[in-house]
């Protein structure tokens, strides 16, 4: 991937506008911020320094189109909500992450960043080229660095290839963009009672004879197969509630003891939990309420370690497998469906100005790792591209 043609910045010393970059002893500098672009082993790493002045976005472009009959393919903010698909080339159209674009079956190529980027990044394609768009805000607000340089994204291209399939060459940049997923050694195997139950009218004699059926429908896998409680086990008044994650409601007080139960019918017990809410309201969380309850803000170090303690009780119970749900909308405030761009809406900046949104949001997902150790993770609701690497199975649709 070679240096860009082009570097725009938008400050708070530009008024918020939009500024061009001047090239200027190997990097791109404003008034304000100096970019660079540093040739890796792994791609074209993009450092980003504002010690004087918030920073809200960093743009890139390439002058290298593609053809006009392309068709181009993108990912999706979070996950996917049944909108991902190749489409005509639409110079507006947002294209989180990564893109590809085919052409007429002649040729394959496409780019992207690698996974844990350090800002919430997005491509735009044309005729006339690409651009990287860096959004680099915290919350609702401009980053504030100060002296420390920012490691905004490390872009990876793939050449144009004819003589493989598109999906051949998704597969290749896709690897490309993770090399530390965490594999599973074994098949995943099992159900998850949210898919009838969706958060309500069970119990524990419930639970135990769903994990009876699975086990009996599993008949004789290899893997035994997992048997996860979804919403509805813990206290709380919606149907997704949050914490405190100490005990469950009515027949699910003692934790330990279900997780046995559902051990004794023969499957793996595995937990739902959302670690970024709660009905306890104190001095870690918003003053603005979500779901009826209270938002934590992951920035704080607090905040993380009374995730680290939540995390590391639901283990201690018994379960092998925990399933974190509703980060990005306990984060950012809402959803992301399409693939338009869904972080303009965030409604809040953090307690710590000076880290990005992506950085706030990978520094959670550490610390539910951290916390798990060698418990499986599953991420629900999970930002994809900052949760890569550090969960065994994300629900991407």
């Amino acid at each position: 991937m070679r240096t860009p043609d082009a570097v725009f910045v938008w400050s708070t010393a530009s008024g918020g506008m939009s500024t061009a970059a001047k090239e200027s002893d190997g990097g791109w500098v404003t008034s304000s911020a100096r970019v660079e672009t540093v040739k890796m082993i792994d791609g074209l790493s993009v450092r980003v320094t504002s010690p004087s002045a918030g920073l809200s976005r960093v743009a890139l472009r390439w002058r290298d189109g593609v053809h006009e009959d392309a068709l181009v393919l993108g990912d999706a903010w979070e996950r996917s909500y049944g909108d991902l698909g190749w489409q005509h080339v639409r110079p507006e159209r947002v294209l989180p992450w990564y893109w590809l674009a085919t052409s007429s079956g002649h040729y394959t190529r496409g780019a992207g960043v690698r996974v844990r980027p350090g800002a919430m990044s997005y491509w735009t394609v044309d005729t006339d080229g690409v651009t990287l768009w860096l959004d680099v805000r915290s919350g609702s607000e401009p980053v504030e660095l100060g002296g420390r340089e920012l490691e905004a994204a490390t872009v990876v291209a793939i050449s144009a290839v004819s003589d493989v399939s598109a999906f051949s060459a998704q597969k290749t940049l896709c690897a490309a963009l993770c090399s530390d997923s965490r594999a599973l050694r074994t098949p995943l195997v099992g159900a998850n009672n949210w898919y009838y139950a969706y958060g309500s009218g069970f119990d524990a004699q419930a639970v135990v004879r769903d994990a009876a059926l699975i086990v009996e429908a599993a008949d004789g896998h290899v893997e035994r197969p997992f048997s996860v409680i979804d919403a509805g086990w813990s206290t709380g008044a919606s149907g997704a509630p949050g914490g405190p994650w100490l005990t469950g409601i009515k027949s699910f007080e003692n934790m330990t003891t279900v997780a046995d139960r559902i051990r004794a019918e023969g499957a793996r017990p595995g937990l739902w939990m959302r670690p970024l809410l709660t009905s306890d309201r104190s001095s870690l969380t918003r003053e603005e309420m979500l779901d009826g309850e209270w938002p934590l803000d992951p920035s704080r170090p607090e905040v993380l370690n009374q995730v680290r303690r939540d995390i590391q009780r639901l283990v201690s119970w018994g379960y092998e497998l925990i399933k974190h749900d509703f980060s990005t909308f306990d984060t950012i405030g809402h959803f992301v469906p399409g693939t338009e761009l869904g972080m303009e809406a965030v409604p809040w900046s953090f307690a710590d100005r000076s880290r990005t949104t992506a950085e706030v949001v990978i520094g959670l997902y550490r610390a539910i790792r951290e916390a798990a150790g060698d418990t499986i993770v599953i991420g629900c609701n999970t930002i994809g591209h900052l949760a890569a690497g550090l969960v065994e199975v994300q629900r991407i649709g």
